[in-house]
């Protein structure tokens, strides 16, 4: 199985991998002169298969914009990204020598769901 690459262009966006544990992986996006965000994901794999002619091998993905609530969250704080990859990953803020959160000790650290925006 071939891992998600640590830096991939997508869309016209650059994505670098800042953490992971297991298939959950916590990812800048950015666009040159733009402002970053942050996604965290529940990896896909994807098995091998044939396109066109040509063998597939395994491999890692991103989630489909269909499954982005499910499997996929964007923030544009980081705090809020590493809360959500601490919340899905059970590291309570550290993972890989990477530092406690900041939240204050005692209080619940677990932020809502980014909700969708409807407009009519």
């Amino acid at each position: 199985m071939t891992p998600l690459p640590d830096t991939f262009r997508s869309d016209g966006f650059d994505f670098r991998l800042l953490r992971r544990a297991g298939a959950v992986a916590l990812l800048v996006k950015s666009k040159p002169g733009g402002t970053p965000s942050y996604e965290v994901v529940r990896l896909v794999r994807v098995p091998e298969r044939e396109m066109f002619g040509r063998v597939i091998p395994a491999h890692e993905a991103m989630p489909a914009s269909e499954q982005w609530g499910e499997r996929g969250w964007t923030y544009s704080d980081r705090d809020r990204a590493e809360a959500k990859f601490s919340d899905l990953t059970g590291t309570g803020g550290t993972d890989a020598g990477m530092p406690r959160s900041t939240h204050a000790e005692g209080q619940n650290s677990r932020l809502p769901e980014p909700q969708a925006v409807v407009t009519p």
